[in-house]
């Protein structure tokens, strides 16, 4: 069984969200033993958690979710609900995800967000982050790799 280590530390601001800093945050363990889910998504879960933390956020993740969030990222500006994908193809329908995500953050006011990682072989790969009230209001379905309407990062 593998464990997910966290440490203690202090909340900053982020460029993706743009939220402001904040304060301490603790990190739970998450244990991860779903057979289908213990590989490379995962590793992509883990990945942006780690993106998180270094950015300050506090970060609970549900380790082989099959629910509308892999991840909810805390500041002190509130929630942002995380769906995780990774994927070696130049783009992804992610319309289940948006209508999910979308419907809580109406029902909740919570706001959501997609990450991509798009691999390549032998290059490294990048993320692409899509704001969910943005793709629903212009009706996007999908995600690619150099997509305009999101924030594209070389890396985390």
């Amino acid at each position: 069984m593998k464990t997910a280590r966290h440490t203690l530390k202090n909340v900053k601001s982020n460029n993706i969200t743009g939220t402001p800093e904040g304060s301490e945050s603790l990190f739970l363990p998450c244990l991860l033993t779903d057979k289908n889910r213990d590989g490379n998504m995962a590793n992509a879960e883990l990945e942006l958690q780690r993106f998180f933390e270094r950015d300050g956020f506090f970060v609970l993740r549900s380790c082989g979710s099959k629910g509308a969030a892999d991840a909810v990222v805390i500041n002190g500006k509130g929630p942002l609900l995380v769906q995780v994908k990774e994927t070696f193809l130049s783009s992804i329908n992610v319309s289940r995800d948006v209508q999910r995500l979308d419907e809580i953050n109406k029902n909740f006011k919570t706001p959501g967000t997609i990450g991509v990682k798009f691999k390549e072989k032998g290059k490294e790969a990048h993320w692409v982050f899509c704001n969910i009230e943005s793709m629903t209001r212009l009706g996007k379905t999908s995600i690619s790799r150099n997509d305009k309407d999101c924030v594209v990062k070389r890396r985390l």
